[in-house]
């Protein structure tokens, strides 16, 4: 049975901070991690791997983002003509003792401004970031997990693969655009990752799982996870938004996995902006939420 089950944001409101680049790490040639560094990061929650944050990013011609401030009705936003560029990202990892927080960004081109923020950061660069967000803990004790997820969701990944017990068994179905972008991963020995290359068409995701074979008679699985009425698995999901439905749909009406055992987060969708994603977005996660 799943014990340590995550409840709701327990985090607590605080003002963004405003930190600076410190170091850059190119992970593989699509996915760089950015190293920031700040005073203010000395109360940041601790024990935070993929939480969700908000950056702000500085606008054409800024040096810092004006960041919004925390009042006693809520956040406070500045004029809308300074008001910075937001994105949602997760927590890679933070070392609060070096007051050090990463942050991994999948490299698309300079067509989105967190991507170009990225692709063009430098030492010293401002960046701010809210304090984190999402379910506490993210992961509930489980026997066994399954992650899948598209290059977007590989920091989360990568970070709560890091967080579990080196017994955990299961599987990791990560989707990248080049082969160039498969890199190490700390997981647990008995953790089987699956490395999928996209190619034209929809994501692999979904049909990596099915053609894992979910049945006892495969060697690849192990028996708890072919047992749907199990409450030893936990399935963790992220990435393109009809990817991550679809994989959804199908634990929960094939597989026969209790909603409770999967938590499932579209972070993009094809042909749009976060812009334009935003409030189908919220109405996607209320749909999830009630299902």
């Amino acid at each position: 049975m799943l014990k340590n089950k995550p409840r709701k944001n327990l985090y607590k409101p605080s003002s963004p901070k405003l930190l600076q680049v410190e170091q850059i790490v190119n992970i593989s040639p699509r996915l760089r991690r950015l190293r920031l560094t700040g005073e203010q990061l000395k109360d940041y929650p601790k024990d935070i791997p993929a939480a969700h944050i908000k950056i702000f990013l500085p606008l054409e011609g800024q040096v810092k983002p004006v960041l919004p401030t925390m009042g006693q009705k809520g956040i406070e936003w500045p004029d809308k003509s300074i008001r910075p560029m937001t994105r949602t990202y997760s927590v890679r990892g933070f070392y609060p003792e070096d007051m050090i927080l990463d942050i991994d960004f999948a490299l698309h081109g300079d067509e989105g401004p967190a991507s170009r923020f990225a692709l063009n950061a430098k030492r010293g660069d401002y960046i701010g970031v809210s304090s984190p967000g999402g379910p506490y803990p993210m992961l509930p004790d489980a026997e066994q997990f399954v992650f899948a997820g598209d290059i977007t969701a590989i920091p989360a990944i990568s970070a709560l693969l890091e967080t579990l017990p080196s017994s955990a068994t299961g599987h990791a179905f990560l989707e990248v655009p080049c082969v160039t972008d498969i890199h190490e991963l700390q997981h647990p020995p008995q953790l089987k990752i699956h490395w999928l290359v996209r190619q034209p068409g929809p994501s692999p995701l979904l049909n990596a799982l099915k053609t894992i074979g979910w049945s006892q008679a495969d060697p690849l699985v192990e028996p708890a996870v072919t047992q749907s009425n199990s409450d030893d698995v936990f399935f963790w999901v992220g990435g393109e938004n009809d990817a991550v439905l679809a994989i959804r749909k199908y634990l929960k009406e094939e597989l026969q996995i209790h909603r409770k055992q999967i938590y499932a987060v579209p972070y993009w969708k094809n042909n749009l902006s976060e812009e334009g994603y935003h409030s189908e977005r919220h109405e996607v996660m209320d749909q999830l939420a009630q299902e």
